[in-house]
């Protein structure tokens, strides 16, 4: 008999535009048996093929792999033994019991489907419109503080980036209030400062360099980004068609 088997991805999580992060399983017969290994996917290639980056195991990846697969197949079998039970139940009393447990069983694999395919791994409305944000100065929708040693390029491209937009302002006439190049969470938070391509830029770079950073100035840069965010939310600005 001809066994199918092999590695498949499975536990696709955070889906936007193209991108998600899943995890490679040996299957046989389809049916995810062991993870292998999680990637943040950037996309897909002519071949079929995924390109994408290496992040270890994500648990929730892992995690929505087998409720997706293994939890309608337990919650059939629930369902099965619980008709052929109380069927087969000869009095009042095995029938309450045969109810109670296979009616947990049921209870639970319903909710493993229900988590895995309706909640886990899912994007709000705000998590979209992030990552549109993120994806026009990286071209990725996907949160930059995933993208591994690409975080330092990343950082140095938004930073000439803000610098560009900051040297344009300052030859409209705008007075900057600090260098932009060392002091540009200074000029990012100038409320004065209403550019959302500066703005958007200086976000993405708070993020990556929280991600980078230890001790005060990773607790300053989460600070600068949920406040850059808070701006955002409420300003148009090139992304938001694309959230």
């Amino acid at each position: 008999m001809l066994i199918v088997y092999g590695h498949r991805m499975y536990g696709r999580i955070e889906e936007c535009a193209g991108s998600f992060i899943g995890t490679q399983f040996v299957h046989i017969w389809f049916l995810p048996l062991i993870p292998t290994g999680s990637s943040l996917v950037l996309g897909t290639n002519p071949d079929g093929s995924f390109r994408g980056i290496p992040i270890g195991m994500s648990g929730r990846s892992v995690l929505a792999g087998y409720m997706r697969v293994w939890g309608p197949i337990t919650l059939l079998l629930s369902l099965g033994g619980l008709a052929v039970n109380l069927a087969d139940a000869s009095d009042l009393a095995e029938g309450i019991a045969t109810v109670l447990v296979f009616g947990f069983a049921v209870a639970l694999t319903l909710g493993a489907c229900i988590l895995g395919w309706g909640i886990l791994g899912r994007l709000s409305r705000d998590e979209k419109q992030r990552r549109a944000i993120f994806a026009h100065y990286t071209g990725y929708h996907v949160d930059p503080t995933e993208m591994r040693d690409a975080r330092h390029a990343i950082r140095d491209h938004l930073l000439g980036q803000i610098v560009a937009r900051a040297q344009g302002m300052a030859g409209m006439g705008y007075r900057l209030p600090a260098d932009p190049v060392n002091h540009w969470p200074t000029l990012a938070m100038d409320p004065s400062v209403g550019d959302p391509e500066l703005l958007g830029a200086a976000y993405t770079l708070a993020r990556v360099d929280a991600s980078l950073a230890q001790g005060q100035y990773k607790q300053y840069m989460e600070t600068t980004q949920v406040a850059l965010w808070e701006r955002l939310r409420r300003m148009p600005g090139p992304w938001v068609a694309a959230a």
